[in-house]
Formats: structure tokens, sequence, C-alpha cells
């Protein structure tokens, strides 16, 4: 048993100590003892089934009840006259008092006066109640007593009795029994990577009078100076006090990065201390704790050899040791950057375990190995000097301050770079992207203009240029370039230019191939040659004199291409590569809309049409189509084209389709074409045309049909057909039997007999040939 203690208890109670009997049905076994108001047995009790030497002298209940004591007697002076006395009156029971009560002032058991209190008093709370009072120069005793109207089952505390001495002299206020706060702090544990330390600590009084509002703070010592780590406010009501605090190393390196600025002679100093306005006796509020710390401080060193070039490698090599502490390390990395422009480059790593240490981290650098993680150019200063950081990375790491180090090291390379390519024709440019595609107009003559970018460091040099084409083979150009002597590191800009036309792109025999293709010229016709002949010579002078309005059908021969590159060979980094695709045509679609502008402008300024071999076909024009013989199979077909004014077409390509197979004719003076089907079925006619195609159809049958002409008008695209009834009433009087009959018969026996042919696969073309070779063809 311990003795009865007044407190304040978070759960309203207001006693410790002592113990609580009960009977079954819940009856305290003191309740029947006159002085046990509070269930303390102030007389020895025997328990039941025990013997005489088994007593609860101490036994307590818990209650809930309004309990009004006088807690402290105040003077405002203790000078022999008119006094002012102060009784405060705390409600130390369970429930709030709500009814008023007396407050009586007694002098050597005299009463003196008695004040009626109508105030509340709540739990925990306190009310002062002031009387004046007349004093001569001798010690009294004073008696607050209070007198609560409603219930109040504790009495034994309603009187408070002080003495004082009252003199002649001069005194400030004084009150009753003074306090004194003490303070006591233990730990357990350590600070290391994977273990902490708990201080406990513990705040308890002496003396009577109510503690104010206080502060409890726990320090750690960082370079000697103290940090907070934790507060924490009490008052009287919480005393005596336990604060338990966990600290770990995480929560030390909130405070400093620097886990050495705590650490002292293996040990890391805490302080907990107790502001306590008022207290006695202070001399006991702060205690000092040496706890013990396991830790480790790495340090990195740092240095280079050599320079780098295409031929040489600096090679760097890093340190790590441990220079204090006994705690192991888990793992720990170290990284290598290049800087550029103030931002880290990761060149390299490497990782390694305590067992290692210490551990050198070797590693050769050239040329190669920062190609394409840093750019050199940016990354180097004005002489030529490129900057590197080690930088180590171990977790727990004690002292950051030695974990990177720069070492320095000189670089020399040549770098040539294509920003920029397009071809020039006249003053239009023309892009080129790598692995794209162009035009190439074979009657045009270009310059391919190359933009590139030259950058040195501490090196002079020259650099090559080809250019080809992958197709055929064959090369084209070839050129050295000479990048001048430079002092430091430069960067500049530079050209290369090449004119070229068709004869530049290919051999000659490949050039006559490409021309046949894109004007689709036939072999056996003998003005091919002089055709041919004559674009070869135009371009070998770079004066182009041959129309080729006449074949101005680029859609449908336009499916030749060939694949180039570029090649820029002498850089110290890497030689670099550029690709493009150059489609063979006619006229490119650029000059199809500026030959089509200029028409249109000419047609409007003059009022005429153009006609002749100088004709441009347009999307708008209507063109008529006119058989004027039967259809009939295997009969000698006429067709005439027309415009849209009944003139005719002349020298125009026409194109006449059966299945895969084609044929191409050109319309006389008089836009006439004669065609010799070879096959029966349907035929497409085509007027080719960038946009749109003009198209047709007609259909070839066996036997004659009684209408002298067919028109089929192609307006828009659309097809449109008159004086098809008859035709379709012929067949219905013959009857499908005797026309296949018929259609047999004249089969066999009036079909012309083929000249014989070849089959030729022009290289590079989706076009098959049936033609028979000319001798100055196959030459």
């Amino acid at each position: 048993n311990s003795a009865k203690r007044q407190v304040w208890l978070i759960d309203d109670s207001n006693y410790v100590g002592g113990n609580l009997w009960l009977n079954l049905d819940g009856n305290n076994l003191c309740t029947t003892d006159n002085d046990a108001p509070y269930g303390i047995c102030d007389s020895n009790i025997q328990l039941l089934g025990s013997d005489e030497n088994y007593y609860d002298h101490l036994a307590l209940i818990d209650y809930s009840d309004v309990d009004l004591s006088p807690t402290d007697i105040r003077l405002s002076g203790t000078q022999a006259g008119t006094i002012t006395v102060y009784c405060d009156v705390n409600n130390l029971g369970g429930l709030d008092a709500t009814s008023d009560y007396n407050v009586s002032f007694y002098v050597d058991n005299s009463l003196q006066t008695t004040t009626n209190v109508t105030t509340d008093i709540n739990v925990g709370e306190m009310n002062t109640t002031s009387f004046s009072w007349t004093a001569s120069a001798v010690t009294y005793d004073l008696n607050c007593l209070v007198d609560y109207n409603g219930t109040d089952t504790n009495s034994e505390n309603d009187n408070r009795e002080e003495t004082f001495t009252i003199t002649s002299g001069t005194d400030g206020p004084v009150g009753g029994s003074d306090y004194d706060v003490h303070l006591s702090a233990v730990y357990a544990g350590k600070i290391s990577k994977s273990e902490n330390v708990i201080i406990t600590s513990n705040i308890s009084k002496s003396g009577s009078k109510v503690v104010p509002s206080s502060k409890y703070k726990l320090y750690v010592l960082d370079k000697g100076s103290k940090k907070e780590l934790y507060s924490e406010d009490f008052a009287n009501f919480d005393l005596p006090k336990s604060i338990q605090k966990t600290i770990t190393k995480a929560d030390l390196l909130k405070i400093d990065l620097n886990f050495l600025n705590f650490i002292d002679n293996e040990k890391i100093t805490f302080s907990v201390e107790i502001d306590v306005s008022g207290d006695k006796d202070k001399k006991d509020n702060n205690k000092t704790l040496n706890v013990p710390a396991e830790y480790f401080d790495l340090k990195l060193l740092g240095s280079i050899t050599g320079k780098i070039s295409k031929i040489n490698k600096a090679t760097i090599t890093g340190i790590v040791t441990k220079v204090q502490g006994t705690e192991s390390i888990d793992a720990g990395t170290v990284k290598l950057y290049a800087l550029e422009k103030g931002e880290k480059k990761e060149i390299a790593q490497s990782s390694f375990t305590n067992s290692q240490l210490p551990y050198n981290f070797i590693k050769e650098i050239g040329l190669n190995d920062l190609n394409g993680k840093v750019n050199l150019y940016d990354a180097t200063d004005d002489s030529g000097t490129l900057e590197f950081v080690l930088e180590l990375s171990v977790d727990g790491d004690s002292d950051l301050g030695n974990n990177t180090k720069s070492v320095y090291s000189k670089i020399e390379y040549l770098d040539l770079k294509l920003k920029e390519a397009y071809l020039l024709k006249g003053e239009n440019k023309i892009p080129l992207t790598n692995s794209g595609k162009a035009e190439f107009e074979i009657k045009t003559n270009y310059k391919l203009h190359c933009l590139l970018e030259h950058t040195s460091i501490n090196k002079a040099g020259s650099a090559k240029v080809t250019f080809g084409n992958k197709t055929k083979p064959h090369k084209i150009n070839e050129q050295i370039l000479d990048l001048g002597k430079l002092n430091g590191k430069q960067q500049k800009t530079m050209d290369y230019e090449v004119n070229i036309n068709l004869l530049d792109l290919m051999s000659e025999t490949e050039a006559i191939d490409t021309i046949i293709s894109v004007l689709g010229l036939d072999i056996k016709d003998p003005e091919t040659e002089k055709i041919v002949e004559k674009i070869i010579a135009d371009l070998k002078k770079d004066q182009f004199s041959v129309d080729l309005d006449l074949f101005l059908d680029k859609i449908l021969f336009a499916g030749l291409e060939d694949e180039f590159e570029l090649i820029f060979t002498g850089s110290d980094l890497s030689d670099s590569k550029f690709n493009f695709n150059l489609s063979y045509v006619l006229e490119s679609k650029e000059g199809v809309e500026d030959k089509e502008k200029a028409g249109k402008e000419g047609s409007e300024g003059s009022g005429k049409e153009t006609s002749g071999d100088n004709i441009v076909l347009k999307p708008e024009d209507i063109f008529l189509l006119t058989y004027k013989s039967k259809l009939g199979f295997g009969e000698l077909q006429t067709i005439f084209v027309f415009n849209g004014k009944k003139e005719p077409r002349k020298n125009l390509n026409l194109l006449v389709v059966y299945n895969d197979k084609n044929w191409q004719f050109k319309t006389d003076e008089n836009g006439k074409v004669e065609f010799l089907p070879e096959f029966e079925g349907k035929y497409r006619l085509e007027v080719p045309y960038p946009n749109p195609k003009v198209k047709g159809e007609f259909e070839v049958i066996s036997g004659y049909i009684s209408t002298p002409s067919d028109f089929v008008e192609l307006s828009n695209n659309v097809l449109t057909s008159e004086s098809s009834t008859k035709t379709k009433s012929y067949l219905l009087y013959l009857g499908i039997g005797l026309l296949i009959a018929i259609g047999i018969v004249l089969y066999f026996l009036f079909r012309p007999k083929k000249p014989e042919q070849y089959d030729f696969l022009k290289t590079n073309t989706n076009l098959m040939y049936q033609t028979t070779f000319p001798s100055w063809y196959l030459k």
C-alpha cells in the first residue's frame, strides 16, 4: 500500500494510493466507517477469509461528485494595517459545481466574514474570493472554510489553515507553501543506421502550490550548439509526468546532413530541460545525456592522366577509403559524370561493398565513350578542357563533404555534320530529308547544296564528302574540304555544292533507259532515236532545247527512282551518312502548277486556246472520243479526240488499256488514232494527266453493229453514252446462239497474224513493253 495522495488525473479522479475492496454485491467494505468519506479505511479491518495478520489499511473507491476545497490563502502584504486576504477554491471532484457556495474567513478561529459565491466552478477549475482585514504586527492563524450548498461527499478538505506573521515593515504579496519542480532523465540504446536511442524524462514536484503552464524541451548538440528535437507543454495537473522519446539517425540528419557534426569522442550529447516560472530551486531543471553512436565516414580521392583524342584515352581514377568510424557499409556506388553547361551527364558507374574497401574505381575514357552521351562542344571551355566529376554515393555515409571530386582533361577532335541539304532549281529550293524522296526532272540542271557544321577542338585537318548513286551504282562527286588551322575550340558552317543533271547521276546507257521510260517512248518508232540523241546532246552541253511538253504524262511513267548517298568522312567521332531518293519525272508537280498558272494567264490575256504541239491539258476540259468505224473484234478501230470546242487534239498521248496490257498512241493532225484490238472484251481509254486522269471505256465484241459511229463523252471523269440502243436491238435479232457461232468462226478465219514479239523488262520500271528492238537501241 502507498499513502493517499491528492493529484489531478486524466480521468478526472483526484487521489492515488490504497486499494479498492468490494463485496460481491459491489458495496464498499469501508462505508460503515465514519472516517471513510472517500472509501479510505482509517481503522484496521480484517479481510474476509483471511487471518488476523492481513488488513486493508488504505482501501480506496472511485467516485464522481463535487469536491470544493480551499487550496491556498494569500495576503496582499504582511505590513500591519489593512490587508487583502485571498482564498483560492478548487473543484477537485468529478462533477462541475453548479450550485452556490459560502466562503468564510476566520482569524484565530474567530469568524470575520462570510461571502456567498454564485459562480460555477467546473472540474479542475479554481475561483478566488477576497476579504479585507485590518491586522496588527503579531502572528495569526488564518482559515478559509468552504460550505457548498449542493452535495459534497468530501467534507474533510473544506477548511484551509495558514499561519502568517504581520510586521510593522513593508513586504510584497505572500502566498502559502512554495513548489519545487524536479527533472530526471535516462537513455536506453544507441544511435546507428539500424538502432535508435530512447530518452525517458520524469518531471515531479514538491510543495502544494499550483505549478503554472511550463515547457519541456529535448536538444541535441550540433558542433556545440543546441538544436531542438522536441518540446512539450505541461502544467500542475500533469505532474508527476513521464516523457519518452525515440530518436533515430534520420531525425538527426533532418537537422544536419553531416552526421560528424554530432559526434564527440564516439558519442552524441543530448540535453533535456524544463522551464518553470516561479520554481523555488532550478538547479535540477536540466540533464545531459552522452549517448554512444556508431558511424562511418568515407572519403573519395580523384585523379586523371592523359588526354582524350581519336587515338588517345584518358585514365580517370577514384579511390574510396574509410577515414573514421567502426560501422560497416552495405553498398556504395561511384559515378563518373561529364559536365555540360553545368549539367551532369553520366558516363560510367561502379558499385562496391564494405569488404572491398579501400576501393579503386578506374575508367579509360576515349572519344567513343563520350560520343552520344555529351555534346563535346558545349562541354569544353574555350581552351578545350573538359571537366569530369567523380561522385560517391553511400547510404548512411556520415560526411557528405568528401564525396565529390572534379578532374580535368584536354580534348582533341574534329567533327563534320550535315545540317541541311537541298536541290536548287534556279532560285527554287527543293528540301532533301534523310530517307526522304524528291522529284528530279530529266531535262533540268540542278545544284546539290549541303550546309555542313564543322567543329574543331585543339585540332586542324580535312574531311571528305562523297556523293554517289547507290542503286546503279555510280560515284557522282568527291571533294576534300580543308578544315583549317584552329586553336582552342571553334565551330563554323561550310558549304558543299555540286552541279548535276541526269547524265551526272548515272551512265549514258542508263540515262537513255531512264529517258525512254519517263517519256513513254516506243523504241520501234524511228523518231525515238532522234529524240533521245537530241536530249542526251542537250544534257551534255547544259542547254536543253527539246520541247518535252508533248510527253507530259508524268503520273503514268513516274515510277522510276534511285537511292543516293552522301558520306562525310574525316570526323574523329564517327562518319555520317545521308540517304535520299530521287524520282525521275518529265516535270515536277511544282513545274506543272507553274505552267498551268502561266497558261491560264496567257489564255485569259489573248482570248485564244493553246493548240498544236504546245497543248496543255486541264482537268476542266471536256474530251469527246468518237469511234468512226465498227467496234467488231478484229477490225481496225479509228479513234478521234476532240476538245470542248469540237476541235481535234493533235500530238496527244493516248493510252488504250486492256486488263494488265496497254498500248500507247499519239494523235495525228486530225486528232486521229488507229487501233487494232487483240482481244475481245472491255477496254479503257486514258488521257494521262497529273490530276486527274481523264478516262473512258468501250467494249470490243464479235460481229458488227449497224450504226456507223458511236460517241462516248467524258465530262468530269463521268462516262455517258449515246446510241447504244441500236446495238442492243441488233443483238436481240441475231440471238445469243448465232452471235457465239459467228464470233468463233470470225476469230479463227479473220484474226490477223501477229508480228514476232519479244518480252523485255525495263530495269527499275514498272512498265512492260512488247516490242521489236530496233538496231539503234540494241547498239
